[in-house]
C-alpha cells in the first residue's frame, strides 16, 4: 500500500518539481506531518475524508470534479482543477491517491496481505444410508469412526419397524493462505449463503449383477426392457430450511412410492 510519501512525490511530480512556479492553491502538503495533511482544508474545504477517496477533495480536485473544474468546463464548478494552470495528474496517480485515502491514510508503506483462496466441498464425499420398514421414524448413519448415530436410541419405532437411515450431507469452506497453507475451516449454513441442494436418488439392484458381483449373470433375464428395472426419481431441488421431497420412481411402468425422501435441515 501507498505510503505518505509517495502522496507528497506525486503532488510534487504535478506541480513540475519543489522549484517550479505555482497556481493558486500553492503548496499546501509541503512541510506537513501525515496527520496535519489529513486534517488539512483548502480555500476553506476539507481535503481528505479518511476512508472514503472519491469523496474526498483532493481526489475531486485532481479530476476536476464538482466542486472543481471550472477551466475545465465542470458544472457548477468554483474552483479550477488542480494542479491550477498545468497538465493533470495521470489518472494512475489519482487512483493511487483515492487507494491510500481508502485504506486509512497510512504513514508507512505496508505490504499487501496475501490473497487467500476459499474452497467449498460436500461432506462426506460418499454417504451411506439403508432401507428401513418404518414409514416415520429415522436416523442419522454414523458420520465418523467412533461417532454413535444420531438421535441415538434404538433402532426400531415403537411398532417394532427398523428405522430407516439416512446420510446427511454438509457443505464447508477451506480457506488457504497465499502460501496454500490451510488457514481455516467452517461449515455453511443458510445464515452464511444461500443453498440450493440438487438430489437424484437411482435403485439399479434389479437390473444389475446378481451376488456376487463380477460374474456378468445378469438378475431378472427375462425382463427384456432393462431400464424399467431401474428407478429412478430424476433430479429433485431444495432450497431453504426444513424442506423435504419425495424421491418417487416407477418400476417397470408402475409408480413406486417408497419412504424415501430428501429434506434439509433447519440449517439448511
Amino acid at each position: 500500500m501507498t505510503s505518505f510519501r509517495r502522496i507528497i512525490e506525486i503532488l510534487d511530480h504535478a506541480v513540475g518539481g519543489l522549484s517550479a512556479p505555482l497556481g493558486a492553491h500553492g503548496a499546501f502538503w509541503r512541510g506537513l506531518t501525515r496527520d496535519q495533511f489529513v486534517r488539512k482544508k483548502v480555500f476553506g474545504q476539507p481535503l481528505i475524508i479518511v476512508g472514503n477517496g472519491p469523496g474526498s477533495n483532493l481526489v475531486k480536485a485532481l479530476k476536476g470534479e464538482t466542486p472543481f473544474g471550472s477551466d475545465i468546463g465542470t458544472p457548477t464548478a468554483s474552483f479550477r482543477r488542480m494542479p491550477a494552470g498545468r497538465a493533470p495528474v495521470s489518472a494512475a496517480e489519482i487512483a493511487e491517491i483515492s487507494d491510500w485515502i481508502n485504506a486509512g491514510c497510512p504513514e508507512e508503506e505496508t505490504s499487501v496481505p496475501p490473497i487467500e483462496r476459499l474452497v467449498y466441498r460436500i461432506h462426506p464425499g460418499i454417504g451411506v444410508a439403508r432401507v428401513g420398514s418404518s414409514p416415520t421414524d429415522w436416523f442419522i448413519g454414523p458420520e465418523a469412526p467412533g461417532v454413535a448415530p444420531l438421535p441415538m436410541g434404538p433402532f426400531r419405532d415403537l411398532r417394532g419397524l427398523i428405522k430407516r437411515q439416512a446420510a446427511r450431507f454438509r457443505i464447508f469452506e477451506y480457506r488457504f493462505a497465499g502460501n496454500g497453507k490451510l488457514a481455516g475451516v467452517r461449515e455453511i449454513t443458510t445464515a452464511d449463503a444461500s443453498i440450493t441442494w440438487t438430489v437424484r436418488l437411482v435403485n439399479r439392484k434389479a437390473a444389475g449383477e446378481v451376488f456376487p458381483p463380477g460374474t456378468g449373470e445378469l438378475r431378472n433375464t427375462a425382463v427384456l426392457d432393462r431400464a424399467s428395472l431401474v428407478i429412478d426419481s430424476g433430479s429433485q431441488s431444495l432450497a431453504g430450511m426444513a424442506k423435504s421431497a419425495i424421491m418417487a420412481g416407477k418400476f417397470r411402468g408402475r409408480e413406486c412410492r417408497s419412504a424415501r425422501s430428501a429434506r434439509t435441515t433447519r440449517d439448511g
